[in-house]
């Protein structure tokens, strides 16, 4: 059922039947034609041929696949290009509808195209992948067969222009790039390859440095080299970025005011900053006379416990008056110590006896088990069981949403029948796109299985870019990665 976009050599596509370009005399042709005639066996491929004898424009027959890895071959003839005035685009159609119905009634499972006419018959290789996927399309949506369709490279993708523009827009402001990437391994490239990519990641790290130039002193330094930072390149690091912690502001002091607020002086500056303490108030009141004298206090009686008594104020021996203007009365002499409140003790107490330090408990056997089974019956869905919950809630067939993802029907089965089954990244991506799923929501369905997105990744931003953008056309989205050369979404 799944439509695939690879590029490789279509006589070594392991596929129940290649497509053959022919002409309609079925002669050897050229290009890919004459590829498949040497991979086949020109001999016995001839042969099988010319016992055919010929095929109308927009028909197909087939033969045996020979020395081919497919076991069956099927010779397509599509029209020559004449402007487009001659019906050239419903009889290239009707060329695919008929390589793929053949293959049907000989109970074929897959089938490999290439991008027929594009080549020696000249039609527009733009205009010759968009009938090219049409017709397919439109096949798989009412049978199950996988169609491999080969090109070599982008140029006859059917992109738009305008999407084109917005994508590479978005990769560049959200990749980043990392030498660890996933589908973008430098190991099969050549010297030619990487150097070229060298050159590229530093003509991006230079433009960050000019853009950012202050990115240079939080950067880690590698081992063993210097971590200081020079007087030159202070000067050069141009505005510095806002600082990542402040502290809080003082009570009742705004936010605003906290830059203004000048750094604590130092203990030695406090020193030179102190105020000298005022010198003493001169006793005012005037000396007492001893007990008994004339104009002293009068002598206690005997046993007795009384107070003596002050003179008012302004009086003789008495405190003098306050000033003008002042309520305050004369202040009474402070006591010698207070007694401690309730909280110093209990303070003071604790730390003469401080507590006995807390222990961890360790947990019996039977303790663990029980726990253990609590946390398996209450784990999260599994990947199967939120997809089968998804397609319930919108309303969804089976069918409906396998033939959407661009996924086998076996595969699905395997899916559903399965509530621990562990899928690939790229299989969860398409059902996402199937199921019309948001960001966040493919986030969750990801991570049922482990998995997230990444801006390390090329495939991961791409994807981001459709579905941020609700567009969850499965072609149109395997024709843009296939452009970037990432894997497509689907499975045979």
């Amino acid at each position: 059922m799944p439509f695939l976009l690879i590029r490789d050599d279509i006589t070594k596509v392991r596929a129940d039947a290649i497509v053959n370009p022919a002409n309609t005399s079925l002669e050897e042709g050229r290009g890919t034609s004459r590829g498949i005639y040497v991979a086949a066996g020109k001999e016995k491929l001839r042969e099988a041929c010319q016992r055919i004898g010929r095929c109308d424009e927009g028909k197909a027959v087939i033969t045996d696949g020979f020395d081919l890895p497919a076991r069956y071959i099927i010779h397509a003839v599509g029209p020559v290009w004449q402007g487009g005035g001659y019906g050239e685009d419903r009889i290239l159609y009707n060329t695919y509808m008929e390589s793929m119905a053949l293959a049907r009634e000989k109970g074929l499972e897959s089938i490999a195209f290439p991008l027929l006419s594009s080549g020696n018959c000249g039609f527009p290789k733009t205009r010759a992948m968009r009938i090219a996927v049409s017709a397919i399309k439109d096949y798989i949506k009412f049978h199950d067969m996988t169609v491999y369709l080969v090109v070599y490279d982008g140029k006859s993708l059917a992109i738009s222009q305008k999407l084109f523009k917005s994508i590479e827009e978005y990769i560049d402001e959200h990749y980043v790039e990392n030498n660890n990437e996933d589908f973008h391994s430098t190991t099969n490239l050549s010297q030619s390859q990487r150097s070229q990519r060298q050159e590229k990641s530093l003509a991006g790290k230079k433009k960050e440095k000019k853009k950012f130039p202050w990115l240079s002193l939080f950067r880690k330094k590698k081992k063993g080299q210097d971590t200081g930072t020079s007087g030159e390149d202070l000067e050069n690091t141009g505005s510095l970025p806002p600082l990542l912690y402040q502290e809080e502001p003082l009570p009742g002091q705004d936010l605003e005011d906290t830059a203004k607020i000048p750094p604590l002086p130092s203990f030695a500056e406090e020193e030179q900053e102190r105020v000298p303490s005022p010198p003493p108030l001169p006793n005012l009141a005037p000396p007492v006379p001893p007990s008994g004298s004339s104009g002293g206090p009068l002598e206690p009686l005997p046993g007795s416990f009384r107070r003596p008594s002050v003179p008012p104020p302004g009086s003789p021996g008495g405190p003098p008056e306050p000033l003008p203007g002042s309520s305050r009365g004369p202040l009474a002499p402070p006591p010698a110590s207070f007694p401690p409140r309730k909280k110093e003790r209990d303070r003071k107490a604790s730390e003469k006896s401080p507590r006995a330090p807390i222990l961890p408990r360790f947990l019996s056997s039977k303790e663990k088990k029980r726990r253990l089974e609590d946390i398996m019956t209450h784990m999260g869905e599994t990947f199967s069981q939120m997809l089968i919950r998804l397609i319930d809630e919108r309303g969804l067939t089976d069918p409906e949403v396998y033939h959407k993802a661009n996924i086998d029907r076996k595969l699905f089965s395997k899916i559903r029948n399965n509530k621990e089954y562990s899928p690939n990244k790229k299989t969860i991506i398409a059902f996402a796109i199937a199921l019309e799923l948001s960001l966040d929501e493919t986030r969750d369905l990801l991570r049922t299985a482990g998995y997230s997105l990444s801006d390390s990744s090329r495939f991961d931003v791409i994807i981001r870019f459709f579905l941020e953008n609700q567009i969850y056309d499965i072609f149109e989205i395997n024709e843009m990665l296939f452009l970037y050369e990432q894997p497509v979404l689907g499975s045979a």
